[in-house]
Parts: C-alpha cells; structure tokens; sequence
C-alpha cells in the first residue's frame, strides 16, 4: 500500500529528523495527527525503562508501521484533533512520558513532551 504513493514512500524512508520536521509541519496544517491503539488506549513503547507514545502525521503511516510491527489484533490507527492532543499533552508535562514522532522499522525521533509542544506551538504561530 504505502509502495504504491512513491511521495509516501519517500517520506516513510527519510532521516528520523526529516520525519520529524514533516509531522511538524503536516499536523499544524491539518490540525490533525495519527496514533494507534485500542479499546484500553493509546499504544505505549517500552525501551529502556522509558514509556514513549507513538504518534504520526497521517492514517497512512500509522497503518503501515501497524501491519509491520505485528501488534497485537485489535489495534487500529485513530485520529485526535491538534488542539484536543495538545491540551492532553499539557497535562502530562510532568509525566515520565515521551513521544516517538513517526517511528518506522528503520529509525525514529524520541523526543520529551516538553519539546514536542515547543516546537509545535512555534509552528502554529506561523499560521
């Protein structure tokens, strides 16, 4: 499926990094992001002691990192507003919480909670 958009393709095999700056701008422009999870919430990586959530720009890429990473059945990729997300993140500042933005088998950006709706809010202001 995401072989077949060669523009997805592109974007799914760019750096970490690169990956990072297209959710950025990609959710602040549609004022929606991607997750995935089921009937008892959101899906939570565990690597290293350390709870990330995962979070996408769009249905396409959380689909395809679903059917890649054999997670468990039941799972599926839900959409939250921009605004919704981020006032949920605002409460978990604090929290031991980080975010993996648009991991992929290859590589993903780990990134704190804190940072995420800096470089969030920076972007929106430009809108």
């Amino acid at each position: 499926m995401l072989q077949n958009d060669r523009s997805a393709w592109h974007i799914w095999n760019a750096t970490a990094e690169k990956r990072y700056m297209n959710f950025i701008h990609t959710v602040a422009d549609r004022d929606c992001l991607w997750l995935i999870g089921n009937e008892d919430g959101e899906l939570i990586v565990e690597e290293n002691g350390i709870e990330y959530l995962c979070l996408w720009p769009e249905e396409i890429f959380a689909q395809y990192y679903l059917e890649k990473s054999n997670l468990s059945i039941g799972a599926k990729p839900f959409s939250a507003s921009l605004s919704d997300f981020i006032e949920k993140l605002e409460s978990f500042v604090s929290s031991p919480y980080q975010c993996m933005v648009f991991p992929t088998e290859q590589n993903t950006k780990r990134i704190t909670i804190r940072k995420l709706l800096l470089d969030l809010d920076e972007e929106l202001e430009m809108y």
